[in-house]
């Protein structure tokens, strides 16, 4: 693997570069993702919960690095796995460009009805 070979370590810091920029880019879309999905009576309440949720789930990096103590590759492989994860739960999160911001809970209801996979509005 690259990690484990020494001439490689620029290769291994580019990587982690752009893995973090990506990390970052996903981080500011899960915040304004929230927003828009939660109606506005469960705003609140749903941005602590995921506040919550990502707080714990961040306390488990410190752990996941010290695998490299074991293996090298383990950290990467952990964290590479994660974000597949987190590609292909954010695919199940309804598309809501152009839809204005849910203000009960039938409006969610609505929006989770009218979700249809791989149909992006990217550009109009």
């Amino acid at each position: 693997f690259l990690v484990s070979d020494p001439a490689l370590g620029s290769l291994v810091v580019i990587l982690s570069v752009l893995s973090k920029s990506a990390s970052n880019v996903g981080w500011f879309i899960m915040w304004v993702q929230c927003i828009e999905v939660f109606p506005t009576p469960l705003r609140g309440t749903g941005m602590n919960v995921s506040v919550m949720v990502s707080t714990l789930i961040t306390m488990t990096g410190p752990y996941v690095v010290d695998l490299g103590s074991k293996d090298l590759r383990y950290p990467f492989i952990v964290f590479t796995l994660f974000g597949v994860m987190g590609t292909v739960v954010s695919c199940l999160v309804p598309e809501t460009k152009g839809v204005p911001l849910a203000e009960r809970l039938e409006d969610i209801d609505d929006m989770v009805d009218n979700f249809k996979f791989f149909k992006w509005k990217t550009w109009r």
